[in-house]
């Protein structure tokens, strides 16, 4: 079994079938989801039970939306692998299903999916997959949790309309302050917009950024340049209906050293900015990293009242996303490791 990157198109297309099939069980269509298989589909089950043929299918994904329409679903950690034996794709995910009860507790519940995706009707269909409950203690040791975080903490730009609860941003923004800083003088401060008042004073400030952006990515020849660009854009025109914006600032550090007050600031802030992007990858947040309020600093910091004298470093951007997340594209670590000398 030979593995094909991860950004190929076709990837992109079996793990949005993986996905759709998530968003109509998470809507309780029952009839979308089944019309996802092939006719001769195999679903094998939690118990070992295994589900023959479409009418079977449909019959059992009927009873598994009834039950699950008080549930909400976040699929993650989606990986694909190219079969060149059976010509098929096998896409592997996990599923975390949870139901807030009238007393305000929550139940949850973790899968792990293993789908067998092939060509059918000009498009991909799922011809088996088998779904294993995983428990709590789904990704293994803590190593591997926190590997798994830093590899699947890819930049997300676009955001369910659900709003983020405080509490979960305040533990980002405390994971934040975890960070290492210059004589630990932990120099940061977070500035936390959710209110439309306010995250409409750095939309308006940073909007008139898109059309340029768009600009830039119909120019660019390069598919993945062109698609960051266009998905930038798309971010800035919708910046007033992002959960949240989180603005790291800080206070400049004044002490010497050879590398200059402003390198000494920036190597706490964007630290503190890593620790809070994995935080929230760690909770099922997605988030992005921008420098985007550059392009209308004098408005925002007019607007949220921040002084002159603190440093802007970055503006993140935190919500639901609105589709899982895959793993980080990055060069090849051989390409960059050099042992003993350059």
């Amino acid at each position: 079994m030979s593995v094909v990157p991860e950004h190929t198109e076709e990837a992109v297309e079996v793990e949005d079938l993986v996905l759709s099939y998530a968003d109509a069980m998470d809507l309780g269509d029952a009839e979308r989801a089944a019309g996802l298989f092939t006719p001769d589909a195999v679903l094998v089950g939690p118990e070992g039970v295994e589900l023959v043929g479409a009418a079977a299918i449909a019959a059992h994904l009927g009873g598994e939306a009834a039950r699950s329409r008080a549930c909400a679903h976040h699929v993650s950690n989606l990986s694909s692998t190219w079969d060149r034996g059976t010509g098929s794709w096998r896409v592997v995910g996990y599923c975390m299903r949870w139901r807030e009860d009238v007393d305000g507790s929550q139940t949850r519940s973790y899968w792990r999916t293993e789908d067998d995706v092939v060509r059918a009707d000009a498009g991909w269909r799922i011809r088996r997959r088998v779904v294993t409950e995983r428990g709590a203690d789904r990704t293994g040791t803590v190593a591997e949790q926190v590997l798994e975080v830093m590899a699947t903490s890819r930049a997300v730009r676009r955001f369910a309309d659900r709003p983020v609860p405080a509490d979960l941003v305040r533990q980002v923004v405390e994971a934040a302050t975890w960070a290492p800083s210059p004589q630990n003088r932990q120099p940061w401060e977070f500035v936390v917009l959710t209110e439309p008042e306010s995250v409409g004073v750095a939309a308006r400030a940073i909007g008139p950024r898109a059309a340029e952006l768009r600009e830039y990515g119909a120019r660019s020849e390069h598919p993945e340049r062109r698609k960051m660009f266009l998905e930038v854009a798309s971010l800035v025109e919708g910046l007033g209906s992002v959960p949240v914006l989180i603005l790291v600032c800080g206070h400049p550090l004044t002490h010497a050293s050879p590398a200059g007050p402003e390198a000494m600031l920036l190597s706490a802030l964007y630290g503190a900015s890593q620790n809070l992007l994995l935080a929230a990858r760690a909770l099922d947040l997605g988030a992005v990293f921008t420098t985007l309020h550059v392009h209308g600093e004098e408005a925002i910091r007019a607007g949220l009242g921040i002084p002159d004298d603190v440093v802007i470093a970055g503006t993140i951007a935190l919500g639901w996303p609105d589709a899982v997340p895959g793993r980080v594209r990055r060069r090849p670590v051989q390409d960059v490791l050099h042992w003993q000398s350059w």
